[in-house]
Order: structure tokens, then sequence, then C-alpha cells
């Protein structure tokens, strides 16, 4: 939210209203298709790999048994891991003078939003309610 925020803020400057709100409206569909699809190829490949265990927890209709079949830490960790290098990565201030002073000093870099932001981000929200959309996903599967 707090990205999204200053992203507005910046626009605003050189954007009427209308064309934020449509480009808004327009991320927010992209983000639910990218979702959608996101939770269809995981439950495709998930339930590949083991048929048998993900076949009998949806008869059972075992929504725990789902969610702890589905939850792998160390996988999670690692989502994790990478979406604070990306924020890292792509979330820096771009000032050519001060990136080249701190390459010689070591000097902190500056960003526009701490990578450890989206990392809770993403481990708190974004991945729980994944797997929550996908253990109904799957708990429907076979009706």
């Amino acid at each position: 939210m707090l990205y999204a925020h200053e992203a507005c803020v910046a626009c605003s400057t050189s954007l009427n209203v209308a064309t934020l709100i449509d480009s808004a409206a327009l991320c927010k569909l992209q983000s639910v298709h990218v979702s959608v699809l996101s939770v269809h190829l995981q439950h495709c490949l998930l339930f590949r790999a083991k048929p048998e265990e993900y076949t009998a927890l949806i008869k059972a209709k075992d929504a725990a048994g789902l969610m702890d079949l589905l939850t792998d830490v160390k996988v999670e960790q690692n989502v994790v891991e990478r979406v604070k290098l990306k924020a890292a990565t792509f979330g820096q201030e771009i000032d050519p003078a001060a990136a080249q002073q701190q390459r010689h000093q070591h000097e902190h870099r500056t960003y526009k939003v701490q990578p450890d932001v989206f990392g809770r981000m993403y481990d708190d929200i974004v991945m729980p309610l994944t797997k929550d959309v996908q253990v109904e996903y799957l708990l429907h599967r076979l009706d």
C-alpha cells in the first residue's frame, strides 16, 4: 500500500486523476489475472507430484491436511528472499553520481521502499492468501 501511495504521488504531477484511476484499475485486473493463473499452475504442479495424497485429502475434505501438504517452509523462505532481492534491485533510487560514490565507499544503497517491507508483505499476506485459495480450489477439484 505504501508503494502504491508513493507511486501515485509521483505520477500525480504529470497525469490527471482519471488517467490514474484507469491505470490503477488496469493494474488490479492484471494482478488478479496473474494471481489466478499462478494458483492454477501451482495446483497442477502440486497435484501431479502427489496425486494419491491430494486425492485422498480432497475426498476427505481435509483442508488442514491440504494446507500441510501444500506448505514447504524452505521453498517459502527462498521465495521471500527472492522477493527481497528483486525489491532491492528494482527499488533503488537511481542517481549515477551517488551510485559511483557508493561503489567506492561501500555505503548503503537508498531504496524507494525498504526490501524487507516487500518480503514481510509476501510472507505475511501474499503466500498465506495464495495457499488459502489453493486449498479451496483443491477442495472443489473433484466435484
